[in-house]
């Protein structure tokens, strides 16, 4: 039997002993058996399910319960869970043990062999590179910000990007049937899964557009409920087809969803008919075409769906039937959205009034006024038609109304009411393990508005264990994000950016624009956060033309906000004040309050560009007394410093008080911005003992948040302040704390020059040149060398210099 050494530790299975330095540590018993599976297996990375099962000898036991084991284990050897020495997390899979361990035989060590001495050949540390996984990596968008702030605001603006494109799209489902047909897998398919590839029609006419995806969704929606089969989700297809003019082969659609049949549409016009045939291609070799004529191409793909499920369903009888003008209808909204374009989904259903009571149809309206900033709308007309749910058994289309509706919800910044939409959507779905996966995921991300991201990640977690290995795997990629996402809210920024940039890459490979673009829109905002501005300025500006072709306003407004503030760091000022002159005038169908984050970003660029003015006037509309506190401490803070800068007195004593007497709560990055804008007012009043304390309880706040910005935001006025007071040790001090982000930040870099012009001339003038050559349209102070006694009692902006009128 071996004992296994790392560090000063010492493990002895067999004893059931965990030395440290030859004392014994107190290990709980699964906890102990955790770690020894862990080293024991430690040349590769094990599973969650495999990890439950070796400790717990079950596999019923819960993620969450794996994860409270892991954290214990990591705590008993010092190690955090950032740093990762002995336990590393390996995304989407499991853990891997990888602290440089020895095997030992337990004779050596009865033999007296020092506990130094080196009896066996060491093994190095594991590889960082993840193994390579079954489940292929199509990571999701989920477009928010990287930003601890966003996060403890729990703003929806956060959110928003991500909730309008959340709903998965509604299905047209149908009673099931006896099997007649099944697909035998290959090791890479799941039996019985079924994927609908968009159709290749063969029309130049535009109007004939919608079939390419509408026979698609028609096609599905007539095989959804055949027993002993599953449909790929119209999403995860489309993906998996990608951009190409030429179809992928059945074998690469197999390949990227798992599905066991692949089921290839033709439509072409033949003879003024319409000829539609679809080819199905088993795992096993076999194929079968169903074929379908009419001089009408509804009529025709009506014909199509009914043979195609007769296919796999020979006694239909308990089928219930729906009307082929549903059927287009819907088929015609589900194209739509699915190209981003759910003004034309709404418009497909108001030209067809006679089925728009339909629950099909209706659910359908509801995720594109989602998508359209309606969600006040959709959320009434789910209510009234969840409240004709009241027959038993349950229709089937329940969960999924239930979980639009959270997202409805959340939309509109009700989050308790979006989580108990999303829990009686987990509870209508029944044995449907996607729409509970669904349901599950929407609770995570109501939680994660609540900033509770503990129970969030568990959600996540039970999203991803309801879908299974061989579930949706675009929905899994979304998950997987969603994941990046809290990691990103916790501050870990540059593992959340490797999620961001993986789902960006798996999403350009797929075609999936939308996950592209939104993975990498969460990517150019971590960048800012890492104070990497120029790297931000060129994501964005590769994201905007893109964007501009999405229908969604919402995403398109986040996004100028967002490089109007990146350029602005690069002292691109014209631009960034064309940026937010643009936006103003942009429509906007958002609820009230429900771009709240994005009018604080754009009046924040406003204070930068050194329009005080238009920011005092959007600072005082956001905080009216009607305004939640949160939005309403963060415009104060702003409108306190923009007071301070034109030197209105009255407004400054007044506002300063009014944001004293408010509860920041416990919300430590808000809190932070409160007593940095306080110290600002109490420091120009003479009052620096005040003011220093301010500083330095506002510095305590955002040090371990994780986030550059936040960091610089109180730790640059901070030191410019002790600095000025002649406390140049303590600013030296605090002001290294930032100085490891001085390389594209403008501020920062002349910070330090101020601070090494007495110490280090050389060093200065240095840091004085890259500070010219950061500062763009910023007008730059004469060199610190030549006019020090001046300096210090210059303010440094959080911009970095003087503002610009």
């Amino acid at each position: 039997m071996s004992l296994y050494r790392f560090d000063d530790y010492q493990l002895d299975p067999q004893a059931r002993r965990l030395l440290r330095g030859g004392d014994e540590v107190a290990v709980e018993p699964r906890v102990f058996d955790l770690i020894v599976y862990l080293i024991e297996q430690r040349q590769r990375a094990i599973g969650r399910d495999e990890l439950i099962a070796a400790a717990w000898g079950r596999v019923d036991s819960s993620d969450a319960t794996l994860a409270q084991a892991i954290l214990k284990a990591r705590r008993l050897f010092g190690d955090d869970g950032t740093t990762q020495r002995t336990i590393r997390t390996v995304a989407r899979f499991g853990y891997q043990w990888v602290a440089a361990t020895n095997a030992v035989s337990a004779d050596a060590v009865g033999a007296g062999v020092e506990p130094g001495a080196d009896v066996s050949t060491p093994e190095p540390a594991a590889s960082v590179t993840a193994p390579v996984e079954d489940i292929p990596t199509l990571p999701s968008i989920e477009a928010r910000v990287a930003s601890p702030r966003k996060a403890m605001r729990a703003g929806i603006a956060v959110l928003f990007v991500a909730l309008v494109i959340a709903a998965a799209i509604w299905f047209v489902r149908r009673d099931p049937a006896p099997l007649t047909t099944a697909a035998t897998a290959s090791p890479r398919t799941v039996p019985g899964l079924i994927l609908v590839a968009p159709a290749k029609v063969h029309s130049a006419v535009a109007q004939d557009g919608w079939m390419r995806l509408g026979l698609m969704s028609m096609s599905a929606d007539a095989l959804r409920g055949v027993p002993g089969h599953s449909i790929v989700p119209n999403e995860t297809a489309l993906a998996a087809t990608g951009n190409s003019a030429e179809m992928p082969s059945a074998a690469r659609l197999r390949a990227a969803t798992g599905a066991a049949v692949v089921v290839l549409i033709d439509a072409r016009r033949a003879d003024e008919r319409w000829q539609f045939d679809a080819t199905l291609l088993a795992a096993d070799g076999t194929q079968q075409v169903v074929s379908a004529q009419d001089s009408d191409a509804v009529a025709a793909a009506a014909q199509l769906s009914d043979r195609l499920r007769a296919a796999f369903d020979r006694d239909p009888h308990t089928e219930v039937a729906t009307p082929t003008a549903v059927l287009a209808t819907a088929a015609r909204m589900q194209a739509a959205i699915l190209e981003g374009h759910a003004d034309r989904a709404l418009a497909a259903s108001d030209s067809t009034d006679t089925v728009s009571t339909y629950p099909d149809i209706v659910v359908l309206r509801a995720k594109a006024m989602n998508r359209l900033g309606r969600a006040a709308e959709a959320a009434g007309t789910l209510n009234a038609l969840i409240a004709q749910a009241s027959q038993k058994p349950q229709p089937a289309w329940l969960s999924v109304a239930f979980t639009t509706l959270g997202y409805s919800e959340l939309l509109r910044g009700r989050f308790s009411v979006a989580e108990q939409a999303f829990r009686n959507g987990i509870a209508a779905a029944g044995n449907d393990r996607t729409e509970t996966g669904r349901a599950w995921r929407g609770l995570g991300n109501a939680q994660v508005t609540s900033s509770a991201f503990d129970d969030a990640e568990t959600s996540y977690l039970r999203a991803r264990l309801e879908l299974g290995p061989d579930g949706d795997r675009l929905l899994l990629a979304h998950i997987e994000d969603d994941l990046g996402s809290v990691a990103a809210r916790r501050g870990r920024l540059d593992e959340a950016v490797g999620h961001y940039l993986q789902a960006a890459t798996a999403a350009a490979e797929l075609g999936a624009s939308e996950l592209e673009i939104g993975s990498r829109m969460n990517v150019a905002r971590a960048r800012s956060e890492q104070l990497r501005h120029a790297e931000a300025v060129a994501s964005w500006r590769d994201l905007l033309p893109r964007l501009h072709a999405l229908a969604y306003p919402s995403m398109q407004r986040y996004a100028a906000v967002h490089y109007a503030a990146a350029l602005a760091e690069t002292g691109a000022f014209v631009e960034a004040r064309n940026q937010l002159s643009q936006l103003a005038g942009a429509p906007t169908q958002a609820p009230p309050g429900a771009l709240d984050d994005v009018r604080l970003d754009a009046l924040r660029v406003r204070f930068m560009l050194g329009d005080f003015d238009a920011a005092r006037a959007e600072a005082r509309d956001l905080a009216a007394p009607s305004a939640a506190v949160a939005p309403r401490l963060d415009a104060l803070s702003v409108l306190l410093r923009a007071d301070l800068a034109v030197g209105d007195d009255a407004a400054t004593h007044a506002d300063a008080d009014l944001l004293a007497r408010l509860d920041a709560g416990a919300e430590r990055s808000l809190r932070a911005q409160v007593l940095t804008a306080l110290a600002h007012k109490e420091a120009s009043a003479g009052a620096d003992a005040a003011a220093e304390a301010d500083y330095r309880d506002a510095l305590a706040l955002v040090r371990n948040l994780g986030s550059p910005l936040e960091l610089r935001e109180v730790a640059l006025p901070y030191a410019q302040f002790l600095f000025a007071r002649g406390k140049v040790d303590a600013a030296h001090s605090t002001a290294g704390l930032i100085e490891p982000y001085a390389k594209e930040d403008f501020a920062i870099t002349l910070l330090l020059a101020r601070l090494a012009a007495d110490r280090d001339p050389a060093q200065s003038q240095q840091l004085y040149e890259r500070a010219r050559a950061l500062a763009g349209a910023r007008p730059l102070p004469p060199d610190p060398t030549r006019s020090l006694p001046a300096l210090a009692a210059a303010p440094v902006k959080a911009d970095g210099g003087a503002h610009e009128r």
